[in-house]
Order: C-alpha cells, then sequence, then structure tokens
C-alpha cells in the first residue's frame, strides 16, 4: 500500500510546501490511482494522468504563472517538461513494490525506454541487479548519468559506478 506522505515526500521538492500543502487532494487523488494500478494497465498511461493531473492542479493554484517558493524561500518556474519528471518520481514508490521477477523485468525495461523514467532504471539498478548482468548494471548507470542531472540519481547510484 502506497502512503499519500510517499507521494507528498515525491513531489515536496518540486512543488515546495506551501504549494504541496495547497494541493492535498490531488495528493490523495494520485495516491488513490497508484494503489489502485495493476500490470494489466499501462505504466504510460499512469504517467501521463498524473503529469496532467499535476499540470492542471499547479497552473490553477499559481493562476497560470507557474511560480512557486520552495523549501529554501527561493522562487522557481515550473517548467513543462518538470511535470514529466515530477510524475515519474511518484510512480518510483509503486515501482519498488513490484516483485522481483523475469515479467516485472522486462515491464520495468520497457517503460524506462520508452517513457525515459529514471524511477524504472532506479528500481532495476537497485531491486533488479541480481537479474542483470554486471554489463548491463554499467550500461545502466552509464545512461542515467548522461542523461540526468546528478541531483536525480546522486542518492542511490554511486559516482563511480
Amino acid at each position: 500500500m502506497i502512503a499519500k506522505a510517499q507521494v507528498i515526500a515525491a513531489l515536496r521538492p518540486w512543488l515546495g510546501g506551501p504549494l504541496s500543502a495547497a494541493l492535498e487532494a490531488q495528493m490523495e487523488e494520485i495516491t488513490h490511482w497508484l494503489n489502485a494500478w495493476s500490470p494489466r494497465q499501462e505504466l504510460k498511461a499512469l504517467a501521463e494522468e498524473i503529469d496532467s493531473l499535476l499540470f492542471r492542479a499547479v497552473h490553477e493554484v499559481t493562476r497560470g504563472r507557474m511560480l512557486l517558493q520552495l523549501e529554501d524561500g527561493s522562487w522557481v518556474r515550473i517548467r513543462l517538461e518538470d511535470f514529466a519528471a515530477m510524475a515519474d518520481d511518484v510512480l518510483y514508490p509503486l515501482l519498488i513494490t513490484l516483485p522481483v521477477d523475469a515479467e516485472h523485468l522486462l515491464l520495468l525495461r520497457e517503460f524506462s525506454m520508452q517513457h525515459a523514467s529514471l524511477s524504472a532504471l532506479r528500481v532495476l539498478y537497485t531491486r533488479y541487479a541480481a537479474l542483470h548482468t554486471p554489463e548491463e548494471l554499467r550500461a545502466i548507470a552509464s545512461f542515467t548519468k548522461k542523461c540526468y542531472p546528478p541531483f536525480r540519481w546522486r542518492e542511490w547510484l554511486a559516482a563511480d559506478a
């Protein structure tokens, strides 16, 4: 079961405290979607729904300005591509609950390539490591480092990996 606190924790670095609090109903809805998801459904469709919901909610709360104040007091403008990254970060609590087996390995591999999912790459690298060759793990690490900024992977991917 995914808790609303996990959704909030995934979005708070992106949205800051005040906006996260203002989006309480949307956080609840996202939590419901994550808990209702089944492998028979497309992960891509779920990610797109979360992306759209977040965009609409932030647009409405900020009155279209897309400016928000972060925890450190700084102001930042949210870009359109940030919503896909937020949606992907929200999927992580769901993806780590998937069984470690060949079926879900394939599902995560396909999703990570078709949807540019850092969360799927993270789960593949950390939870599914035993199902990969050392070369595959190096490829995941290399791809991650080339395609994503360090602040998004330094917590779980060693700098020398």
